[in-house]
């Protein structure tokens, strides 16, 4: 199986069993220009064109406001996909960089930003590229960080508007993969704290662990739903 027929496989199945998608819905994809974002939004257009249940997709951009931050790569992919496209300039950056967990913050008003904006384009749906490494690495951030054993869920409600991550199943190495190979366009990240997070020492840790037992990431998720189903 190539690797389109392979996420798109196994997007249709984690939407149809999430429940993700319903008639008619309009959906904004968070496009960060990162190759997940990337993947997600072609993935979902090409999902359009033949899933049964009626869906659009138009994308939002937030422009954290890093110098020398364009998303013209992103407004071509757009215009060749016949996708509606938004980006949102802001100043988070001078607000979140000298905060003492810069990247939570900004996560937070990402997400507030993105969900007006969505409100404002009529979506009812907001989808996030958080793929299963994303997911796991969350969970293990919350068992060493905090003392829970929790991550985000495949679908939530945020106020008035659906966050669904059609991505939950599938492992970041598959976006990789179909960036590469279609050749989709990529921006590279131009945040100061790339790599200097915690969440990047504890991918760090997973890709250890990962070499000597491969699955890491899926029995993480396995143990956080058998908890929670306890």
């Amino acid at each position: 199986m190539d690797i389109l027929r392979l996420v798109l496989s196994k997007t249709r199945s984690c939407v149809q069993n999430e429940e993700m998608i319903k008639p008619h819905d309009k959906i904004a994809v968070g496009l960060s220009g990162g190759k997940d974002s990337v993947s997600l939004l072609y993935t979902l257009k090409k999902l359009s064109g033949f899933y049964p249940i009626p869906f659009e997709v138009c994308a939002v951009s937030v422009d954290n406001g890093f110098a020398n931050g364009s998303f013209a790569k992103m407004e071509d992919f757009c215009k060749e996909l016949g996708i509606e496209y938004k980006t949102v300039e802001t100043d988070i950056f001078s607000i979140i960089k000298n905060a003492d967990d810069p990247c939570a913050v900004c996560a937070k008003m990402r997400r507030r930003i993105l969900c007006d904006t969505a409100t404002e384009l009529g979506c009812q749906s907001i989808a996030l590229a958080h793929t299963e490494d994303d997911a796991a690495q969350t969970a293990l951030m919350n068992i060493l960080f905090c003392g829970i054993a929790e991550t985000f869920l495949p679908v939530t409600e945020y106020e008035n508007i659906r966050i669904i991550r059609p991505f939950f199943n599938l492992p970041e190495r598959y976006t990789e993969q179909l960036t590469k190979t279609l050749s989709l366009p990529v921006c590279k990240s131009l945040c100061p704290f790339d790599k200097k997070t915690h969440r990047q020492t504890v991918k760090e840790m997973i890709e250890r662990s990962d070499r000597i037992n491969r699955g890491t990431n899926h029995r993480i998720l396995h143990a956080i739903q058998n908890k929670n189903n306890e």
